[in-house]
């Protein structure tokens, strides 16, 4: 088993991104395995990549309620851990969703 832990971007922001990438990239142990710019790249892209960690904007497009609850049943089919969302928006109610998809959320 690798100790490298293998990470997954996805953000609209390309900047931000990139700013993500380059400083986790500064860590011996971990990898970026891919990177989608909207939730349906996302979507395409998680079953190949196999993250262990998935990062994510919570607003971002082409991901709604309805993806998020799919991405949590890739998140369990395929043995990914929770998943982290992030957003410069402080809505409660993203919380509960993302809570009920199975990651954590963080403002």
């Amino acid at each position: 088993m690798s100790d490298t832990i293998r990470v997954f971007l996805c953000d609209g922001h390309l900047l931000f991104r990139h700013g993500v990438k380059n400083l986790l990239e500064l860590e011996k142990d971990i990898q970026i395995v891919g990177q989608a710019s909207n939730g349906q790249e996302a979507l395409n892209l998680l079953k190949k990549t196999r993250p262990d960690v998935i990062l994510m904007d919570i607003e971002m497009s082409e991901m709604d309620v309805a993806h998020k609850l799919f991405l949590s049943s890739i998140v369990s089919s395929s043995k990914i851990s929770p998943f982290l969302s992030c957003s410069s928006f402080r809505k409660a109610r993203f919380n509960k969703e993302i809570a009920e998809a199975g990651g954590l959320f963080s403002a």
